[in-house]
């Protein structure tokens, strides 16, 4: 998470995209993560960068969690 003070100035989505193509030089395929249903903001944010739904969910700590994932192999 970003400091309030600094989100919306695509710090977060340039951090995260140097991690990904990293990722994707060291020939990863897929980065997979989950977020927990009721935080919005972080459904918004993985979906921006090209995340998609799985088809799988889960409860941690009582609450429903909904799995990502990201195709290396169509990063540019």
């Amino acid at each position: 998470m970003v400091n309030k003070n600094y989100q919306n100035k695509h710090i977060g989505t340039d951090i995260f995209n140097e991690l990904a193509q990293s990722l994707k030089n060291q020939n990863f395929l897929k980065i997979k993560l989950a977020y927990v249903n009721d935080n919005v903001e972080a459904k918004c944010f993985w979906h921006k960068l090209g995340f998609v739904e799985d088809g799988k969910t889960s409860k941690l700590l009582n609450k429903d969690i909904t799995q990502l994932q990201l195709d290396l192999t169509k990063l540019s």
